[in-house]
């Protein structure tokens, strides 16, 4: 599937949205905690300012379904194997989160009247 210059562009566009709103979140923080905020100008960092550790953001990352191979390259991985190794608990609890959507929706699938039919 190929994306067209337009939807790309309002993918890009959308984007710059949330940047820009998660920068005004940010500013707000910055003057809620006053001194207290460690500001290193971190895009991710916590509410105040402290960033996320590298574990943390592979786990969350992992957990809203970025290819485990991105996240690999993001944390200098050798090997998309060590990040898989390391963050196993992470996969095997999405695993189950598969399975469970699988099983509650494979009736309804499999009901379905075109589930068998032929389109050609």
């Amino acid at each position: 599937m190929s994306l067209g210059r337009g939807s790309l562009s309002r993918r890009r566009n959308s984007l710059i949205e949330e940047l820009i709103r998660h920068r005004s979140i940010q500013q707000e923080d910055r003057r809620l905690f006053g001194d207290g905020y460690l500001d290193q100008d971190f895009i991710i960092a916590k509410n105040d300012g402290e960033p996320l550790k590298r574990h943390t953001h592979a786990t969350l990352m992992l957990k809203i379904g970025e290819h485990p191979k991105i996240v690999s390259k993001r944390l200098g991985h050798s090997s998309i194997q060590m990040t898989l190794n390391v963050y196993s608990q992470v996969t095997f609890d999405m695993q189950k989160e598969s399975a469970l959507f699988l099983f509650f929706t494979t009736p309804k699938i499999m009901s379905s009247p075109y589930m068998f039919t032929s389109h050609a």
